[in-house]
């Protein structure tokens, strides 16, 4: 239990650094801003996911989902083909937010909310990048949504080693599986603070984490 911990809370980063409508920088930026701070040098290999400007209103979602996160191989006029793709993912929590999305053939223009903010976000997750930033993913009327989201993250740090950058709209929503909590001083400089309660608060989470390791 205790190596699983270790291995599964390593790299979830939750960002306080104020409302979105006061960040003189997009998201994005700030994400990227960060890890230049932490001293990341070099190409970073990022997915990101905000409905606000990650997506293309004038494609499907199908079409979003094959554009940069799938491979080209499956760039072809079959929706099967797509789902079968999903279907060999390790990730069960991912295939299971997929089968939600719906009729992968609607446009992104004609999306709900909630069905444009899933898409973005399965994008994301799909690709094979390092680091995830995901903008506001909290955005769901369905709190087993939020809570499949969850193992999904956890599933994709243990097994794939990636790392999360979260900037959430309702930070408590996500202190439970966080790692480190980004701040900013009064100077706009980051500030990183280790969140150690974390890891006792999540049994329940790591007992379905374990199950779902036991399914793949």
């Amino acid at each position: 239990m205790s190596n699983l911990l270790k291995i599964q809370y390593q790299h979830i980063f939750l960002f306080d650094t104020g409302p979105l409508c006061d960040l003189k920088v997009n998201p994005l930026k700030d994400f990227l801003y960060f890890l230049k701070f932490e001293g990341q040098k070099g190409i970073i290999d990022f997915s990101y996911s905000w409905e606000k400007d990650s997506l293309h209103s004038n494609l499907t979602i199908k079409e979003n989902l094959l554009l940069d996160s799938i491979p080209t191989s499956l760039i072809r006029d079959n929706e099967n083909n797509l789902k079968e793709f999903f279907k060999t993912l390790e990730n069960p929590y991912l295939i299971k937010l997929f089968e939600a999305l719906g009729n992968l053939n609607d446009k992104v223009a004609n999306l709900s909310i909630e069905r444009l903010k899933l898409t973005s976000l399965i994008k994301a997750m799909v690709s094979k990048s390092e680091f995830v930033f995901l903008v506001e993913p909290e955005s769901f009327d369905s709190y087993e949504t939020i809570a499949t989201l969850k193992q999904c993250i956890l599933f994709e740090v243990d097994t794939h080693q990636r790392k999360f950058m979260i900037k959430p709209s309702q930070k408590e929503t996500w202190l439970d599986i966080t790692t480190h909590l980004i701040t900013k001083d009064e100077k706009h400089s980051y500030i990183k603070k280790t969140i150690e309660s974390t890891k006792s608060k999540q049994t329940s989470d790591i007992d379905h984490y374990q199950e779902a390791k036991k399914i793949a």
